[in-house]
């Protein structure tokens, strides 16, 4: 968000990252507290036992948060992926949360995709 922020405001033309294919399953980080919140206060203690996932559901390109931002920001520059890339992400080109047992204990999610992106950018309300 503030590379395509900054580029915009200096009239950059393009703006570099490593390659954005790498797919992972994100999900706004108020539901993530309202999913804490629901797990320590809601459901009587123990009953999700182990670990329990948040997320969306949904694998999703990280491209798509740059291409969001670019969006909301009116930046229509090129998108460059010729960046040094993260060996991370390399290691893992996709990720996506199991969530059958969160939804289960009757948690959704409040937000979506875009709305984490548009959070990204402004004042966060909950």
């Amino acid at each position: 968000a503030a590379t395509l922020r900054a580029a915009r405001a200096a009239g950059q033309r393009s703006v570099r990252f490593g390659p954005l294919g790498a797919y992972r399953d994100f999900v706004d980080a108020r539901d993530v507290a309202r999913a804490v919140t629901h797990t320590l206060t809601v459901l009587p203690q123990g009953a999700l036992g182990g670990a329990v996932n948040v997320g969306s559901g949904e694998a999703r390109p990280v491209r798509d948060i740059v291409t969001g931002l670019a969006t909301q920001l009116d930046y229509d520059g090129e998108v460059l992926e010729d960046a040094p890339g993260s060996p991370r992400s390399g290691d893992v080109p996709w990720q996506q949360a199991s969530l059958e047992r969160l939804p289960a204990s009757g948690f959704q999610l409040r937000h979506t995709f875009a709305d984490a992106l548009r959070a990204l950018l402004g004042p966060v309300t909950v």
